[in-house]
């Protein structure tokens, strides 16, 4: 049954092969060949040059049959994949076998889908049995066995006697005397019979010549009598493989063979797909075993012992994984393709990847069978099935009755037919019923064997019908309505959508929003230019540059920076919009300050503060402000970081309601929070607390849980300058727990840092190192990774490490310290506390033998505290010159350092850390 007549390059090319070939030849191209070779005899003719085609054509004649006749053939040709997940069904085999070698026969069918395994895993049954002495007869059911009536029941017959392909007739003939002869002098008469149903007639002793229904009963009589004396004499496993391809007359033998069974020493074992169904299955004593996909354990163990262990397939075996579904056909197959298209270099077992995967077309081993399964189908459900294959993986039954036009009590039956078929199976009742493919390749043969016209159409309707039933839930399914319009051709319906998708994401999943403003900027570039497609694009551009600010530098590659910036700016010049061009100079210094070239971006920021102005633009001035002290701070001014600060303030104070919430948190309340840090570093520290405790209490009202975020992190720093650890600890696990509590991960990965120095201040080093590692791995998966606040990490870590005695670990956090300053030279000009703690972890690692990297670090710390504004870091590199002075024996220098630093602790407001040194110099 086609729903197309076939035309294209395909039919042209098999036109051509058969003008090439001779008369009575028959010609393939290589592309062919490769799909049926092993299975038939082929020559190689060479290279053709073909009307219509670019490049020579590899040509081959087909001889006859090849060795292969069932895909077990072909794994087994070319080394079968390791057998796993299967130890349950063969105790249950195992066990059937134990009750016929008791006298009590079995037959067992194992059932499943195709390529799940039915044939592999009675292959490596019967090999055990063979292993053990006991014989095996087999037969094999073929795809096309139903045009040849009694192929599998004679091959058995054969297979009983003993006969190979090598015999002869008269050989043949002597084999199934012999056979029969031994097992009882009765069959002396049926021999005339049996030589001419096994396919051997003897010339000189033709069967009797008799009606063909007499016959068909005497045939069966005999089979069934010819088992039944077998079985008496000894134990015997019989296997029929793929009975679901048996022919009718093959079938009634069968069940002749299921009934000699009962009472004898012989195990049947068949095996078969769902659809195969026969009266004798109905039987009390037929024991079947479902046959289920591998788990996800035992297909990993398959995938690692195809592809090998190489790291560059970490992605790529778990991909295969989902795509696979546990099916062991499907993944060496899947596996092959990669391979075959060049992804893959290596042998199996042994790969590596070497390029970008991609999506590769399914193979056609794979999408044979299922296209075969889907075929077989009646016209409404393949109507059905096609239609959900469009509406997604998951489906709702309220969207497949609109676009199927199928309802009620049809729409019921044909779901029922597809879920006993195993195409579909329900995940949900309520609200409404929800279905989902049983194997994510049948969805993809079911929507590519659509003409794309078709598709078309079905998508649009999806989509419709998405937007009038989940009306309540647009945000929500603007991704998947927009995927929708996209693929039924509409694509400035479909830009709006993704709009509509990228604006709900932006405040949870800023990459999630990412890629769907660069779906809008793609969309509305293909679509006719005018008004509204300009602005689409523009505002794309400006959302692409703050996604990738939002999203984290690792996003972000600068070719893509600059073509979207390129493209932008040409828009906002081209519109006159000011405004436009200052949100994208404002998002281009932030991705700039995520990779430590905070210059630069003070550079961007204080260029579109003026366009901000004259556009008017109230809450984008404060915001800069913001940012400009902000990126101040991170390049290691804190007196400019200070001033810009108190001008935002200053500014917002003016209307704080217009302030807004440009970026993903509260300006004012940022800001307030911010000169609570600028004010901390300058030892302010009274000031400092009462500028977190403003941010707070502007928060209160609003729902901005990472301004609450950055605020906590502040109180916990500043309980550390203080030298109070427990409201460190306190402080640090109250915005954690806030930040859990308005699931803001971003504020979680801020105040995590401030736990991991909490702990090891407090005497946790070893849970110190493990809530650092934690630190450094949320910060790279939330794409915060600021490289000034990555440098203090990571020298926290060293110095945690070197309190937990894990020197291994601390040189480690050391070396990436140094790679983190290869790669970002301003960052040794930045904030100055990486400094100071990795003259800590050196001194407590090397000791004296420190000296010169640690005086380094460390005046760089004082340089910073009396020329920069970080006034609150020079007591705490005074003590550390204190305690290298006293390693070096210059107690002098070391009293001179601590009684400094007492004494700029005292001034500060820091008794506790005053007291410290205090003890130290008793000490």
């Amino acid at each position: 049954r086609m729903d197309y007549t076939a035309q294209g390059h395909a039919v042209g090319l098999a036109q051509r092969m058969e003008q090439l070939a001779e008369p009575g030849a028959i010609y393939l191209t290589e592309h062919t060949a490769r799909l049926i070779e092993g299975w038939f005899r082929l020559r190689d003719l060479g290279a053709f040059t073909v009307k219509g085609v670019g490049e020579p054509v590899g040509v081959r004649a087909l001889e006859g049959t090849g060795p292969l006749r069932t895909r077990l053939d072909v794994s087994q040709a070319r080394g079968f994949s390791r057998f796993v997940g299967r130890a349950h069904e063969m105790e249950q085999l195992e066990a059937a076998l134990a009750s016929a070698l008791e006298g009590r026969g079995q037959f067992v069918g194992v059932m499943g889908e195709a390529g799940v395994g039915k044939s592999r895993l009675c292959h490596e049954f019967v090999e055990r049995c063979r292993a053990r002495g006991i014989p095996v007869m087999e037969a094999h059911c073929l795809p096309y066995g139903r045009s040849l009536p009694l192929l599998p029941v004679i091959e058995l017959v054969r297979a009983f006697y003993g006969i190979t392909e090598r015999d002869d007739p008269a050989e043949a003939r002597r084999r199934i005397a012999g056979t029969l002869v031994l097992l009882d002098e009765s069959f002396q008469t049926d021999l005339p019979l049996a030589f001419d149903f096994a396919g051997f007639p003897d010339p000189d002793r033709p069967p009797p010549n008799v009606d063909p229904e007499a016959r068909r009963r005497r045939v069966l009589d005999f089979v069934r009598r010819l088992f039944a004396a077998r079985s008496a004499r000894e134990a015997a496993v019989l296997l029929i493989d793929d009975l679901h391809w048996i022919d009718a007359q093959s079938d009634e033998f069968i069940a002749q063979i299921v009934d000699s069974v009962a009472a004898t020493r012989t195990l049947l074992l068949l095996n078969f797909r769902p659809e195969y169904d026969a009266a004798w299955m109905a039987r009390p004593d037929h024991h079947r075993i479902p046959l289920r996909p591998l788990g996800a354990e035992a297909a990993d163990e398959l995938l690692r012992d195809l592809l090998g262990g190489d790291p560059s397939l970490e992605a790529l075996r778990a991909h295969l994984c989902e795509r696979a579904g546990g099916n062991p056909f499907f993944a060496e197959e899947l596996v092959s393709a990669f391979a075959e298209s060049g992804t893959l270099a290596g042998e199996r077992g042994a790969y590596r990847l070497v390029r970008d995967p991609g999506e590769i077309a399914l193979p056609a081993t794979v999408q044979g069978i299922l296209a075969a399964r889907i075929d077989r189908l009646g016209e409404r459900e393949k109507r059905v099935l096609q239609s959900a294959a469009v509406i997604g993986r998951e489906l709702d039954e309220p969207v497949l009755e609109r676009v199927a036009g199928c309802s009620g009590a049809e729409l019921a039956a044909v779901l029922d037919a597809l879920r006993r078929a195993e195409f579909l199976h329900p995940t949900a009742l309520y609200p409404v019923a929800r279905f989902a493919f049983k194997h994510p390749l049948t969805q993809q043969v079911a929507y590519e064997s659509q003409l794309a016209e078709r598709r078309a159409r079905l998508h649009a309707a999806t989509a419709r019908a998405i937007e009038e039933l989940d009306g309540a839930r647009l945000d929500e399914r603007a991704a998947l309505i927009a995927h929708h319009w996209e693929c039924a051709g509409e694509p400035l319906t479909s830009a709006h959508w993704h709009r509509r998708a990228a604006n709900a994401a932006a405040a949870r999943d800023s990459r999630a929003s990412l890629l769907h403003w660069r779906r809008v900027r793609d969309l509305a570039a293909s679509c006719e230019e005018n008004p509204q497609t300009l602005a689409l694009r523009a505002e794309a551009c400006r959302e692409i540059i703050f996604a990738m600010w939002s999203a984290g530098a690792q996003e972000a590659e600068e070719a893509e920076w600059q073509a979207v910036y390129e493209e932008g700016e040409a828009l906002a010049r081209r519109s006159g919009d000011q405004r436009a061009l200052a949100t994208l100079l404002s998002g281009i210094a932030g991705l700039r300050g995520f990779r430590g070239e905070h210059r630069a971006q003070v550079e961007l920021l204080e260029r579109a503060l003026p366009l901000a102005r004259e556009a008017g633009d109230f809450a984008l001035q404060a915001s800069l402000y913001q940012r400009i002290g902000w990126a101040w701070n991170l390049a290691g001014d804190n007196h400019r970081g200070l001033e810009w600060t108190e001008r935002g303030i200053a500014f917002c104070e003016t209307d704080p309601a217009r302030a807004g919430r440009v970026s993903p948190f509260d300006t004012f309340a940022w800001l307030l929070a911010q000169r609570g840090w600028c004010r901390m570093a300058k030892g302010q520290l009274v000031d400092a607390e009462r500028c977190f405790e403003q941010a707070l209490a502007v928060l209160r009202e609003k729902d901005d849980a990472f301004t609450c975020g950055y605020a906590r992190a502040g109180q916990s720093s500043l309980a550390w300058v203080r030298g109070d650890r427990e409201g460190m600890l306190r402080m640090a696990a109250l915005g954690l727990q806030e930040a859990r509590d308005l699931a803001e991960p971003m504020a979680e990965v801020m105040v995590r840092g401030w736990l991991s120095l909490a702990l090891h201040e407090g005497g946790h080093p070893a849970e110190a190192v493990a809530e650092y590692e934690r630190t450094l791995l949320l910060f790279r998966e939330s794409g915060m990774g600021i490289v000034a606040v990555l440098a203090i990490q990571h020298a926290g870590l060293a110095l945690a490490a070197t309190r937990a005695g894990d020197e291994r670990r601390a040189r480690a956090a050391l070396a990436e310290l140094d790679t983190l300053l290869g790669a970002a030279p301003e960052l040794a000009e930045s904030l100055p506390r990486h400094w100071l703690f990795r003259a800590e972890a050196v001194l407590a690692l090397d000791g004296a033998g420190g000296r010169t990297e640690v005086e380094a670090a460390l005046s760089r710390v004082l340089e910073a505290a009396r020329e920069r504004g970080w006034n609150a870091e020079e007591p705490f590199a005074l003590r550390l010159r204190a305690r290298l002075a006293r390693l070096l024996g210059n107690a002098p220098a070391a009293e001179r350092d601590l009684r400094e630093a007492q004494r700029l602790f005292e001034a500060m407001g820091a008794p506790l850390r005053a007291a410290e040194c205090e003890r130290e110099l008793a000490g």
